[in-house]
């Protein structure tokens, strides 16, 4: 029975993934390296670490992209917002009885950005982004995190807890944890549905009040 969701951010609750495309495109531009944004928007979702490696190797010039990236998106940041049932799906959660927890590679100034427009002070049971983990997504830590703290998430891990993100590979996970990983993540399969794995158990491909029920949440 699941007690708690943990949920991704950019892409899966604000509208969030074309600025960071945007925003790195910009700063690889700065550093004399032009990466496609079709490349790039395959890639948003990583640390900033782990991305940059696909395309650079060089320490230095990664510093410099991550610093650019970070002045590019204070700009742009401004024009991310909600996607639509976002803020009602959190309440509804909360309404549900569910514990709720962010997991993102948002930095501290961006998270607080997120909080304001979704609304989210008081109905989040817990955050997990960059700055609380050492390895950032794809790595597991950051799903195993909500199950780490026992004082904080009144729940036993495993089937009790369900991962809702976003994934751009038919078939992969969203930000998969190994199968040792308390969490179920939720991935996007060639049939354009989430399901949870390692059940066969689906659910819808946008998790919304309605359709709370159909992915064994009601």
């Amino acid at each position: 029975m699941v007690k708690v969701v943990v949920l991704d951010v950019d892409g899966t609750l604000m509208d969030t993934n074309y600025l960071h495309t945007e925003a790195w495109a910009r700063a690889f531009e700065r550093a004399g390296h032009r990466v496609p944004r079709v490349r790039l928007h395959r890639e948003v979702g990583k640390g900033a670490g782990l991305l940059i490696q696909e395309f650079v190797d060089d320490e230095e010039t990664l510093e410099k992209i991550q610093g650019f990236h970070t002045e590019v998106y204070e700009e742009l940041q401004e024009y991310g917002h909600p996607l639509p049932g976002a803020k009602e799906l959190i309440s509804s959660l909360k309404e549900r009885g569910y514990g709720v927890w962010f997991v993102t590679s948002a930095k501290d100034e961006e998270l607080e950005h997120h909080m304001q427009e979704l609304e989210a002070e008081g109905s989040v049971d817990g955050v997990v982004n960059s700055s609380a983990v050492e390895n950032p997504k794809p790595a597991p830590t950051s799903s195993r995190r909500p199950c780490e703290e026992p004082g904080r998430l009144r729940t036993r891990p495993s089937p009790s807890v369900m991962r809702s993100g976003t994934s751009r590979l038919p078939g992969r996970p969203a930000y998969a944890p190994s199968p040792s990983s308390p969490a179920a993540p939720m991935t996007r399969g060639p049939s354009k549905r989430l399901e949870r794995w390692p059940s066969t158990k689906t659910a819808p491909r946008s998790l919304t009040p309605t359709s709370l029920s159909s992915a064994g949440l009601a």
